[in-house]
């Protein structure tokens, strides 16, 4: 549980160099976050997801995404 904080503080003990937060979850009462990242099991479109990855500087953590799709060029990122 709460894997996301978990392991990063983990990594950071152990010496691995941390990417900053701010792409993981930016500001926790910002309604605009909540199609990125929320706890109210709003799910994250596909479409929202695919064009956060097609960005050099997008998001790579969503939350909740329960389903499972391709990616045409995964190694992209």
């Amino acid at each position: 549980m709460h894997d996301e904080l978990r392991i990063p503080l983990y990594a950071g003990a152990l010496g691995f160099e941390v990417a900053a937060l701010p792409h993981i979850y930016r500001e926790i009462k910002a309604s605009e976050e909540m199609q990125f990242f929320n706890c109210k099991k709003i799910p994250v479109r596909e479409s929202t997801i695919r064009r956060e990855l097609a960005k050099p500087d997008g998001r790579r953590v969503f939350h909740p995404c329960a389903r499972r799709f391709r990616l045409k060029k995964w190694w992209l990122f």
